[in-house]
């Protein structure tokens, strides 16, 4: 899932704070099994899907005001 597609879902401040903790957990989750992961194909897929989703992570903790205030408005 996108950024944009993400930000589509957001009601509330809690659902932006919610998608962030779910985020953090699923990068740990996923650090986890690259660990077990048996070859380096595997491990570099993993690390590439956990680099994507730490770029969304980032951006939506650098937006949170922005999001906020549009929450706010709509």
């Amino acid at each position: 899932m996108s950024y944009e597609q993400l930000i589509k879902h957001f009601k509330t401040v809690t659902d932006i704070d919610l998608a962030i903790d779910n985020l953090s957990k699923k990068v740990k989750s996923m650090r986890k099994s690259a660990i077990n992961a048996t070859t380096l194909a595997e491990k570099l897929a993993i690390n590439k899907e956990i680099k994507a989703i730490n770029e969304i992570s980032f951006k939506l903790k650098m937006n949170y005001f922005a999001l906020e205030d549009e929450l706010k408005n709509a």
